[in-house]
């Protein structure tokens, strides 16, 4: 007898230190293990429920409620595994009493066994590889659960992933980079979408919590006013692009979209403005055109004092020296601005200046470099500047209107 008891001592030990062995190990002999046991809810007030949906729902009991057989009396190990008997948690000393034929407690599964990849060390069990999320839970008065002097039953548990955190936001991009600035302010109420399978359209900012993992595009509605167009995300040049998201369990992935507005405008060439009908408006400028560093074809100083000396300075205006044609293009653009038909405060798409910051850099280097001829290191930056001026008084060029412009959707 005390052999036997040793025995008995030695292999409670060994389990411990070791973790439960597999279901294949060969049946302890003695009579099969006769009652019934089965998975519940808290307090054990259900019987054989079967399906949970988290690890913790998930309590064991045993006997004859619900119609069961009775267990014989004594302590019982518990052991989780895969449904083919991998081991996922056990209990490493007896931890079930049944007295009576029934269980003396209501067990909360994870609360009584010990997971195998902490090597037994960390309450709970480890999650099924099983598809279906099915798990097998064993309870047996031996260490080793031979099949026949265990009790076992089937459950599956559902887990819902932790759910991740979709957050849009979008910006009024008042100089058309692409990137959000201090003082450029974010845009309230503009229709986005979010799908994967389910279609999900709200309004800016918005946060919209979905389950992850999973892949979700985001993307925004084109209004019905035709002035507006997409900076942020690039290279998108389409409102209906969308952003794609791999939102992960627990996280918060924020999509940023930045938009611009252009307003209109009608610019007035050189050729309107050397002509009588634009003569006609030109005396009350002609004092501001005089405080402009204006050159003539040669780089000299021009200072309009008549309206006709003015025309005949932007008729003789000649691209051999950049300077004199910047010089032109720039008076024609600032008279625009002074008349109201330009607004100096509208940024020039690709330059990231307002009309009144061009202006005043032309005319900067103009007072530097009067004379920029072939070769000159000026030449191209005075050439840009005329184009850019060029395309103001043409009507070409985007104008970036200074504050968000309305917007509104179709149904």
């Amino acid at each position: 007898m005390r052999l036997a008891h040793r025995l008995g001592v030695m292999t409670v030990a060994l389990v411990a230190a070791i973790g439960p062995v597999a279901v294949s190990t060969p049946a302890v002999a003695g009579a099969p293990v006769t009652g019934a046991i089965y998975t519940t809810d808290m307090g054990c007030t259900g019987v054989d429920l079967n399906i949970y949906g988290a690890k913790t729902d998930v309590y064991l009991d045993g006997g004859p409620r619900g119609g069961g057989g009775s267990l014989p009396d004594g302590m019982y190990y518990v052991q989780v595994t895969e449904p083919d008997g991998t081991p996922l948690g056990v209990s490493v000393t007896a931890v079930v009493e049944v007295s009576g034929g029934e269980f003396a407690a209501c067990y909360q599964l994870v609360d009584i066994v010990y997971a195998a990849s902490s090597m037994y060390t960390v309450k709970g069990f480890d999650t099924t590889s099983n598809p279906g999320g099915v798990y097998k839970v064993w309870v047996s008065q031996d260490p080793t659960f031979p099949s026949n002097l265990s009790k076992t039953d089937n459950f599956k548990v559902m887990e819902q992933p932790e759910s991740g955190t979709i957050e849009v936001l979008k910006f009024y991009d008042a100089d058309g980079d692409g990137v959000k600035a201090m003082d450029e302010p974010y845009i309230d109420g503009w229709k986005v979408n979010i799908h994967d399978d389910l279609y999900l359209d709200r309004f800016t900012p918005v946060s919209v919590v979905v389950l992850g993992p999973d892949t979700y595009y985001v993307s925004e509605y084109a209004p019905v006013q035709m002035n507006w167009y997409r900076s942020a995300p690039a290279p998108f040049a389409y409102f209906e692009e969308p952003v794609t998201v791999m939102l992960e369990p627990g996280e918060t992935e924020t999509v940023v979209f930045g938009n611009y507005c252009t307003v209109d405008y009608v610019g007035k060439t050189l050729g309107f403005w050397s002509n009588k009908n634009g003569g006609s408006l030109l005396p009350p400028y002609l004092a501001g055109l005089r405080g402009l560093h204006l050159v003539k074809a040669d780089g000299t100083a021009f200072d309009p004092v008549t309206v006709q000396s003015f025309q005949s300075w932007l008729r003789n205006a000649s691209a051999t020296n950049m300077a004199s044609m910047l010089s032109a293009q720039m008076a024609a653009t600032w008279l625009n601005v002074q008349k109201g038909w330009v607004p100096g405060d509208a940024v020039v798409l690709g330059t990231g200046m307002t009309v009144n910051e061009l202006l005043a850099a032309a005319d900067a280097s103009l007072s530097m470099y009067p004379v920029t001829l072939a070769g000159h290191p000026q030449r191209m930056y005075q050439e840009m500047l005329k184009d850019t001026f060029d395309a103001i008084n043409n009507s070409w060029a985007k104008l970036i209107s200074p504050t968000v412009c309305p917007f509104t959707f179709a149904e």
